[in-house]
């Protein structure tokens, strides 16, 4: 059984789901390059699995067209809140308000395609959750996921992960999403799945921040609250992890790498239709 997750979901509030709605553009350019491999076709139904805002899920409508649909699932009520508020009163988009290991409104051998944009390393119980997107795959249906990896963190978590030892900070517990995946452990999880056509592919991103306060209110609004909740970063720490960026920022702002495995694979079956 996987260990239990450490992450604490009642940290969310509705501030820091309006923060991440307006300053998720990282995610969602991910998530764009993510679903693009997908070649989605007009017509088709596509789940979006942790949609956060909507904000992909909308980009999925696009894809799939009026005579399409997209499902976007997602666990935090204040974050439910401001998807349907961005779906609207329409039928293209239909949010709704489920877990990824557990999605029972969903029926077998429904959907075209699924979508998890930087989810799965948020999962405890990431084979319940992988096993749940298959079953709700039609046959020959497509699955895009990405995740953070352990074998190569994003830039900052070095910066700042150092800067906090240099003050003696050693619990850094919050740092980083705790079920982070690399390419072997994603290619395994696919495939122990059930998946198959798998291909695994390390992507590299360069990420802008303002500055610090904006890194710092983007992982905590991505995090849910959960971004190093039992440090106080705006107190004496401020000033070493500017320092810790210095080198890493010009008028323009704070320039840093991020790292993601993206992964793309097939539920067993005749696909549904030539692509």
């Amino acid at each position: 059984m996987p260990a239990p997750s450490p992450v604490s979901y009642a940290h969310d509030t509705a501030d820091l789901a309006s923060a991440y709605d307006t300053g998720s553009d990282f995610q969602f350019e991910h998530g764009k390059q993510l679903v693009a491999e997908l070649r989605l076709r007009p017509g088709e139904r596509v789940l979006d699995v942790g949609a956060g805002t909507g904000r992909l899920s909308l980009h999925l409508a696009e894809w799939v067209g009026e005579a399409g649909e997209v499902l976007a699932v997602e666990p935090l009520a204040d974050r439910v809140a401001l998807a349907r508020a961005r779906a609207g009163d329409g039928e293209q988009v239909r949010v709704i308000q489920a877990w990824a290991e557990n999605l029972t409104e969903i029926p077998d051998d429904h959907v075209d395609a699924v979508v998890m944009n930087s989810v799965l390393h948020w999962i405890a119980d990431q084979p319940a959750a992988l096993a749940e997107a298959r079953r709700v795959l039609k046959p020959g249906g497509q699955l895009a996921v990405n995740s953070a990896d352990p074998d190569r963190p994003h830039e900052f978590v070095a910066l700042l992960s150092g800067a906090l030892a240099r003050q003696g900070v050693e619990d850094q517990a919050g740092l980083v999403p705790p079920h982070r995946i690399s390419e072997e452990r994603l290619q395994q999880l696919l495939d122990q799945a059930g998946f198959e056509r798998i291909r695994i592919s390390p992507v590299r991103f360069h990420d802008r921040f303002v500055d610090l306060e904006h890194l710092l209110r983007w992982n905590q609004s991505s995090y849910f609250g959960n971004f190093l909740p039992h440090l106080d970063l705006e107190g004496p720490l401020q000033q070493p992890l500017r320092d810790a960026l210095a080198a890493h920022t010009d008028e323009q702002g704070i320039q840093l790498k991020r790292h993601l495995v993206f992964g793309w694979a097939r539920k067993p079956g005749p696909a549904p239709g030539s692509r």
